[in-house]
């Protein structure tokens, strides 16, 4: 009778998770995104380009108005009184073998990159991953100051049920020691990652789909990247 119970519970559970993620693949096909150069800042002579690359933490997946992303809060708090052109090259669903689709323009001054989240979710290597961020940060040698973020906070994402958490925290560690390897190899470059973050993310934090960052995540995101592209 116990063991029949228990296999009822585990039905349960792994019901819910299909549930929860068929409801956030829903609600992801109809969020907005943002992709494309948007303008900050009053006309100059010479622009600074903020370029972003990635996944959808770079496309602001599900926040309305690019201003209110981290990509667009950044740049307008880089363009007082310049002209600051945001360029997102950022793709939703990003792995890092697919970085090099987003190759820069060559024109950038700063630039951020939202990488690992769904190399973890896919099981992808880590090795690759940083093999391919370590070229990816290659190609940015000419900018002044880069930022990697990532992977996300999945030990704290609510679509994520209890019994998985330990499993996708050591993974998400994993990952954060990976990407720091990376970025470690290059002066010009900072990481950014949950283990940066003073405390555990909040429901707050995450869009409706209990996955993706929310406007409150994005302007908390925003200050950690303005801190290291300045800083």
């Amino acid at each position: 009778m116990a063991a029949r119970g228990t296999r009822s519970h585990t039905r349960r559970m792994f019901i819910e998770v299909f549930d929860a993620v068929r409801s956030a693949q829903e609600w992801s096909q109809r969020a907005p995104r943002h992709g494309g150069e948007y303008l900050f800042g009053p006309d100059s002579p010479k622009p600074i380009v903020f370029g972003v690359f990635g996944d959808s933490v770079g496309c602001g997946l599900g926040v309305p108005s690019v201003e209110r992303t981290f990509a667009g809060r950044v740049a307008s708090r880089l363009a007082p009184d310049r002209r600051v052109v945001c360029r997102i090259s950022a793709v939703s669903g990003a792995r890092g073998r697919g970085l090099a689709l987003q190759r820069p323009v060559g024109d950038e001054r700063f630039a951020a990159l939202s990488i690992g989240t769904n190399d973890i979710i896919h099981g992808e290597s880590l090795t690759a991953l940083k093999r391919a961020v370590t070229e990816f940060l290659e190609l940015l040698r000419g900018v002044e100051r880069a930022v990697v973020l990532g992977p996300g906070d999945l030990g704290s994402a609510a679509i994520v049920p209890p019994f998985l958490k330990p499993m996708v925290r050591a993974r998400v560690s994993a990952c954060e020691d990976a990407l720091r390897e990376a970025v470690r190899r290059f002066p010009h470059a900072r990481h950014f990652g949950p283990h940066d973050l003073e405390r555990p993310l909040a429901p707050a934090h995450y869009a409706p789909d209990g996955f993706h960052p929310s406007e409150t995540a994005h302007a908390l995101i925003a200050d950690a990247v303005l801190d290291r592209l300045t800083g």
